[in-house]
């Protein structure tokens, strides 16, 4: 069986990261399976956690932390550019791989995941509370602006 883990980078010594590349290389080592973990912006840095060699790790190079280098309004345009291209690039790559199974831990992929028509069965799988999840209590709490991102998010 072909897996797609789809994560924005690993290069945190964080929990979530740990867990990512540990099932990774369980369903690689111990169950057989042909794994790949997907990130985006990764951008040639080493990935903290030892990853089995039995795991593809392909890296899409789009580096969304460009996008804070600006204020809210060309952010905002800059976050959309490179959400296009990283729509693109992944829609190709999954379409190449043909996985079975494609695992999001719902970044931002969580936009357009399930409307991309690879073949794949789409799975959710989060690392964190609801309410953390793109630090949508914080937006919540915001100004006008920011809490209309929110509550669109919160609706997400």
């Amino acid at each position: 069986m072909k897996i797609v883990y789809l994560y924005t980078s690993l290069t945190t010594v964080g929990g979530a990261d740990r867990i990512v590349i540990q099932k990774a290389n369980y369903l690689a080592d111990v169950m057989g399976h042909e794994v790949y973990v997907i990130t985006d912006s990764q951008v040639g840095r080493a990935v903290i956690f030892p990853l089995s060699p039995k795991v593809k790790h392909i890296d899409l190079n789009i580096n969304f932390d460009r996008q804070y280098r600006h204020g809210l309004l060309l952010r905002s345009l800059y976050y959309f550019m490179l959400m296009f291209v990283y729509r693109k690039k992944l829609g190709r790559l999954l379409e190449h791989i043909k996985a079975d199974i494609v695992i999001s831990t719902l970044g931002r992929d969580i936009d357009f995941l399930t409307q991309l028509n690879d073949g794949s069965r789409k799975v959710g799988e989060v690392h964190t509370t609801r309410m953390n999840l793109r630090k949508t209590q914080d937006l919540l709490e915001g100004g006008f602006v920011h809490r209309m991102i929110g509550k669109r998010l919160k609706k997400k």
